[in-house]
């Protein structure tokens, strides 16, 4: 699930990702502080029966988001995003959602204070498919469009669900992480029959290996278990 926290300004990601049949690759830009961009490649293995005429379908993803609100003491920080906004509507969704950071006391002298981060959220289309109640208009379903063209109509259209997560920082190295997840996998799950929603609770752990590189392992939807790697890099910090 998203959540509202940016990116350094200039930050640049890429990241691999892998779990129940579904590999993801993905580049996101921090272009400003309030705004960052996307490019997303991801492959859906099926199991033994084809979706869309392949047995491993590619589908190309383009994601935006806008910070609406920074955080503050008091306040959380609130995003607007739109996911695969122009592509062929397989992952199409959007969401506004609010992260709030709390400092927590040590576990022991001596040792840094742990980061508690709080995080909420509504999706529409894919982030509406699990626990959703009815919206506003009607929306298509997966795979309604060749992609290339902004799918603008049915933006915040149809059902929307709330989604949710927590992440506790335990040191400079170590986080671990819970969600609360409102997407349903419906493609997934279905046609295609790579994996099993048993349970929208989700659970991991995020290890920062180097300054620019992050690793993480994750159990899924009560069925899975997923592995991914990010490198970082920000421009704006190498020297000249």
């Amino acid at each position: 699930m998203p959540t509202a926290e940016a990116m350094p300004n200039g930050q640049i990601a890429t990241s691999v990702s892998y779990f129940g049949g579904i590999s993801r690759y993905t580049l996101s830009f921090q272009a400003a502080p309030w705004l960052s961009a996307s490019f997303r490649y991801s492959g859906l293995k099926t199991q033994g029966a084809e979706l869309y005429g392949f047995e491993t379908y590619w589908d190309r993803n383009f994601d935006v988001r806008f910070r609406l609100m920074q955080e503050t003491r008091n306040r959380p920080a609130l995003t607007l995003g739109l996911q695969d906004f122009a592509g062929t509507g397989v992952n199409a969704a959007e969401y506004i959602v609010a992260t709030k950071g709390f400092d927590t006391p040590p576990l022991s002298p001596g040792k840094l204070p742990g980061r508690l981060k709080l995080t909420a959220g509504l999706g529409w289309g894919r982030l509406g498919s699990y626990g959703s109640m009815s919206g506003a208009g009607t929306r298509p379903g997966y795979g309604n469009s060749n992609g290339g063209e902004l799918s603008y109509d049915q933006w915040f259209r149809g059902d929307f669900a709330p989604f949710a997560g927590v992440e506790w920082q335990l040191d400079d190295r170590w986080s671990v992480k819970a969600e609360y997840s409102s997407d349903a996998y419906d493609l997934e799950t279905g046609p295609s029959d790579v994996l099993e929603h048993k349970s929208p609770v989700n659970i991991g752990t995020e290890y920062q290996w180097t300054p620019r590189t992050r690793l993480g392992a994750y159990y899924l939807y009560g069925s899975e278990i997923g592995v991914s790697a990010q490198i970082q890099l920000n421009p704006l910090s190498l020297p000249l």
